[in-house]
């Protein structure tokens, strides 16, 4: 090691330990303890908005603003349980609520995050009958349908997340990640539960991945078939269908934006959880593995708060109501 790579090496430590002689904790644990401290107001302030607009608007009552109001709803509900359970933990440096209370914010945590990913599913599907049956999305897509989505939504969320509450599977804390969590451990019970869990989201993450390729395959035939590209005259209904199209495919980017958004928010940490499962305990146990958990966590919490801030950004017609409500 060279002297100035040591120097370096030792300004960093001095720093460390001028803010840990400071604040009294490792610059880590402040940094997850300032953002559990923020994160929730965020996504409360932002999911509000979003529900309120979608209450307040009588432009935004398609079923598509219905899904996306489920996905706000599943997103406050855990700033929520973040707010109640994980903030105090944090500040207390330990679990103060008791088992039952462990079991069940990390019930809702879990609960919450797999409606999420159904509520996508629910999503992608909507937007594969609008963009590739739109001339029948009218009968494919019906408000009765969209009310059993939205249920299967919570209800398959529910079901499969309470095992645990009648001894299949666990649920623990886990004091460097100042939460309750689902527990991947050597159990049969834990293994069968984990992998009941696993299929669902993966079976999700296919409907999404199947959608969305049916989608790609339509936006480039309509691109292809334009009449802007191939010089040809179309009937005023064959105009009509495109465009329809066209308007809906701006709406599939930003939810394919969001859907990225959440994999980048999600996966990382599932994957982080595999790798513990199956690797020794020394390596489990390493600062690197740690320290992957906390970063891991910090961007799972991130996807309660990025949707409101995607809709604004992406979606000129949601801003536009949310500027109108608000000033009202």
């Amino acid at each position: 090691m060279t002297t100035r790579n040591i120097t370096h090496s030792l300004q960093n430590s001095s720093m460390s330990q001028s803010l840990e002689n400071v604040y009294g904790k490792d610059p880590g644990n402040l940094f997850q303890e300032v953002f559990f401290f923020i994160s929730p107001f965020i996504s409360l302030a932002g999911n509000i908005v979003v529900l309120f607009t979608l209450w307040k608007s009588p432009n935004l009552k398609k079923i598509q603003h219905r899904l996306i109001g489920n996905l706000a709803f599943g997103d406050l509900g855990s700033s929520v349980t973040i707010l109640i359970f994980n903030l105090p933990t944090s500040q207390f440096d330990g679990w103060i609520f008791g088992d039952v209370m462990c079991t069940l914010s990390a019930f809702l945590l879990q609960m919450f995050s797999f409606q999420t990913i159904i509520t996508l599913a629910c999503i992608s599907i909507d937007r594969y009958y609008a963009i590739c049956c739109a001339l029948h999305y009218n009968v494919k897509m019906t408000k009765n349908k969209c009310r059993l989505m939205i249920l299967v939504s919570w209800l398959y969320p529910i079901l499969s997340c309470s095992p645990p509450f009648y001894g299949w599977g666990h649920y623990r804390y886990v004091p460097h990640l100042i939460s309750c969590m689902m527990i991947w451990g050597p159990q049969a019970g834990d293994i069968s539960f984990s992998a009941f869990q696993g299929l669902a989201y993966w079976f999700a993450a296919v409907v999404i991945i199947f959608c969305y390729i049916k989608i790609w395959k339509q936006s480039r035939e309509t691109f292809i078939t334009s009449p802007l590209r191939t010089n040809q005259h179309r009937e005023p209904e064959e105009n009509s269908t495109a465009n329809l199209i066209k308007k809906e495919l701006k709406v599939a980017k930003m939810i394919i934006i969001i859907i990225v958004i959440f994999v980048i928010t999600w996966v990382p940490f599932v994957v982080l959880r595999i790798v513990q499962r199956h690797a020794s305990k020394d390596y489990v146990d390493t600062q690197a593995i740690i320290m992957g958990e906390k970063v891991t966590l910090i961007l799972f919490t991130c996807a309660t708060f990025v949707n409101p801030i995607i809709y604004s950004v992406l979606d000129k017609k949601f801003r536009r109501e949310v500027t109108r409500v608000c000033s009202h």
